[in-house]
C-alpha cells in the first residue's frame, strides 16, 4: 500500500503534523482537521455500501466484507424454547453473512421438502382413516335412526355408546 501524503484541507499545505491520532494541524495556516482514510482506497466492504477496510473475500460473490459481514455460525443452548446462553461462535474466513444466510435458507428449506416427502405417506394413510371414520359415522347413525321408538332408540344409544352404533340390533317384527 503506498504512502498517502496528507494535505491541509483548507490551504493544501503538505506541511502538516500529527498531534493526536488521526487529528492534525496546518503548519502553514494553522487549520486544525481530521484524515480520514477514503472507504474505496483501501478495498473497503462491499456490501451494503459499508467501506469499512475488508478482512476478507467472499468464495460465493467475490465481494470484500468486514469483520461486522463477516459470516459466522452460532452454537446456542435452548431450553422449553428459550435460549439459555450461547456455548461457541466461530467465523468462516471465506463466506460473507448474506451469502451464508443464503446457504442456511437453502439448506432449511431442503430439509423441510424432504421432511414433507417423509410424511406424505402417513398424511395419506390418516386421510384414509378419517374417510372411514365417517363412513362408519353416517351408517351407524342410519343403524340407529332404524329403530322406531325413540326411547328405544335412546336406550341402544347409551347401551352400546358411540362405538358400536353399527351393531344395533334391528328390531324383529
Amino acid at each position: 500500500m503506498p504512502i498517502e501524503t496528507i494535505k491541509c484541507q483548507e490551504c493544501g499545505s503538505a506541511d502538516v503534523t500529527e498531534f493526536k491520532a488521526g487529528s492534525y494541524v496546518c503548519g502553514h495556516c494553522e487549520a486544525i482537521f481530521k484524515h480520514v482514510v477514503p472507504a474505496a482506497a483501501g478495498g473497503g466492504c462491499e456490501i451494503d455500501g459499508c467501506g469499512v477496510p475488508a478482512v476478507g473475500r467472499c468464495s460465493s460473490c467475490s465481494r470484500r466484507f468486514c469483520a461486522t459481514h463477516q459470516a459466522h455460525y452460532t452454537v446456542e443452548r435452548w431450553v422449553d424454547g428459550k435460549m439459555i446462553d450461547v456455548l461457541s461462535t466461530a467465523t468462516y474466513n471465506d463466506r460473507c453473512s448474506p451469502c451464508h444466510g443464503d446457504q442456511l435458507a437453502r439448506e432449511r428449506a431442503r430439509k423441510q421438502a424432504a421432511k414433507a416427502r417423509a410424511r406424505a405417506p402417513y398424511k395419506a394413510a390418516h386421510a384414509r382413516w378419517e374417510a372411514a371414520v365417517r363412513q362408519w359415522e353416517i351408517e351407524a347413525k342410519a343403524a340407529l335412526m332404524a329403530v322406531p321408538d325413540p326411547i328405544e332408540r335412546f336406550m341402544c344409544a347409551c347401551r352400546y355408546g358411540v362405538t358400536h352404533l353399527a351393531k344395533v340390533p334391528q328390531p324383529s317384527d
